[in-house]
């Protein structure tokens, strides 16, 4: 977590530690309590560095490009119901192994945005976290725009926008142009904001996380 949200878990999270490593002594519980975040980021500092090199995931599509156009312009940002989407990586400093992915989408008009966890970023888990946004969101999808990256960029993200989806007729699916983040600069914010504020550059390895956070009805496998 960073520093202001991990201020605000604090109370919450003492409890728990307590369970597992013994009772604080009052003095520095206390201390812990009344902590600034200020305080917490200069003390966490050195731990933090050897996170910042933590490894990204994106890689091209596997389908054609130009199956799926890049989006030209800008869209109409009066209604609700386009939305840009991305991914955030849960590996740390290694892309070995299987892992959580973040997905975000976020909306360009009222800028409402949905996070489901994804296990190690599966092109159909991807979708099924689609869907399951779509499920939770106010509004219609109207507009969908992702990266070139193969987790959207496949088969089963195309077949659903363009065969299975009950808007597929007013639904504009679309992509970013390679390496171009200033391109979906809404999600690409909000995954600062969002998974990694929350979880920073740790690495989630654990499925049993990923079974939480589905029996809560925010992840998909």
């Amino acid at each position: 977590m960073c520093s202001v949200l991990l201020k605000g878990a604090m109370r919450h999270w003492l409890p728990a530690l307590e369970e597992l490593h013994g009772v604080f002594a009052a003095e520095i519980k206390d201390k812990l309590l009344v902590m600034s975040p200020r305080t917490i980021e200069r003390l966490l500092c050195e731990r933090k560095i050897k996170f910042l090199k933590a490894k990204t995931g994106t890689k091209p599509g596997t389908i054609k490009r130009t199956e799926i156009p890049v989006r030209q312009g800008i869209w109409d940002e009066d209604r609700p119901g386009f939305m840009e989407s991305d991914t955030v990586s849960h590996g740390g400093r290694s892309m070995q192994g299987t892992f959580t992915w973040s997905l975000t989408m976020t909306d360009i008009a009222s800028h409402w945005t949905e996070n489901r966890a994804v296990w190690h970023k599966g092109a159909q888990g991807v979708v099924e976290g689609v869907k399951d946004i779509e499920g939770a969101i106010p509004f219609g999808l109207l507009g969908f725009d992702c990266d070139s990256g193969g987790e959207f960029i496949n088969k089963y993200q195309i077949k659903y926008f363009t065969e299975d989806h009950p808007q597929k007729n007013i639904l504009q699916f679309t992509r970013s142009r390679e390496y171009e983040k200033n391109d979906n600069a809404n999600v690409e914010q909000r995954n600062w904001s969002h998974p990694r504020q929350l979880f920073y550059r740790e690495r989630l390895e654990h499925f049993e996380l990923m079974e939480l956070w589905l029996n809560a009805g925010h992840a998909v496998g």
